[in-house]
């Protein structure tokens, strides 16, 4: 079940037919000052919580309530260094985070599964069951496909918990993924879209520009795929890139019939 408290958008001022989501650095500066400058920019924030230790110092001067006066939305990106190894101390952490954010009513949480090797990612279970006992709804999570798990074996989990997807493009088009466009069971299922290109060494959020033909084509077909309610964030980290990727993502958008 969705938050009551995340409210609904009816369309995008920003992109035709879709709202637009940014992170909270896109600039250096704070967590507060990126929001800020968001509004009237996007349609939602992701609040950047990806570093266990220096999320959970946050204090609500770093999150202030007034922020929940802006006109965004919000969700979290939960850290990339949880305890797998310990499913109930990663479930802790991330309900503690939720809950620092309660105040801005974050209607979803990106998470990183567990990688599939050594067994580990038999963890997330466990994980969404602690979750749950905390009082928390498994189901605001978004998995996110990542070079340790592609996420394909994860469908019928997702379903029997009420789990949705997060799609990032930069990660199908490094690690070979492009079979997750053909899993109608996770694209049904997709709430958010993370659209950067990949670089060199395959995680380097680099400005959809530099995206190759082939490159494009699944960034086009992948906008297809997903439910016209799955929100389209630009996981980019300079303004000025931003700029540069939101005129491709609006044709891309307005040319639906393009193959």
């Amino acid at each position: 079940m969705k938050n009551p408290s995340f409210p609904s958008l009816a369309g995008g001022s920003f992109l035709p037919g879709r709202l637009l989501a940014l992170p909270s650095w896109v600039f250096p500066g704070s967590l507060a000052d990126n929001c800020r400058f968001l509004a009237g920019r996007a349609d939602e924030a992701g609040l950047l919580f990806l570093e266990t230790a220096s999320s959970l110092a946050y204090s609500a001067d770093d999150i202030p309530p007034d922020l929940g006066r802006l006109p965004l939305r919000f969700h979290l990106h939960l850290p990339l260094d949880l305890p797998w190894e310990m499913p109930a101390e990663a479930a802790r952490i991330c309900c503690l985070l939720l809950e620092k954010a309660a105040c801005l009513h974050p209607g979803r949480a990106v998470l990183h599964p567990p990688p599939l090797q050594n067994g580990i990612g038999r963890a997330l279970p466990l994980f969404l069951e602690n979750v749950a006992a905390r009082g928390r709804d498994p189901g605001i999570f978004l998995l996110e496909n990542t070079r340790e798990n592609d996420l394909r074996s994860l469908a019928s989990l997702a379903s029997d918990y009420g789990l949705r997807f997060c799609l990032d493009l930069g990660h199908i088009l490094a690690y070979g993924q492009e079979r997750l466009l053909e899993e109608d069971a996770i694209l049904i299922r997709t709430e958010l879209l993370h659209l950067s290109a990949p670089g060199p060494d395959r995680d380097a959020h680099l400005p959809l520009t530099v995206l190759d033909a082939g490159g494009m084509a699944l960034a086009r077909r992948l906008i297809r795929a997903s439910p016209p309610q799955a929100v389209i964030m630009l996981e980019l980290f300079h303004w000025p890139q931003v700029e540069m990727s939101l005129p491709l993502v609006r044709q891309w958008l307005e040319c639906a019939a393009c193959p």
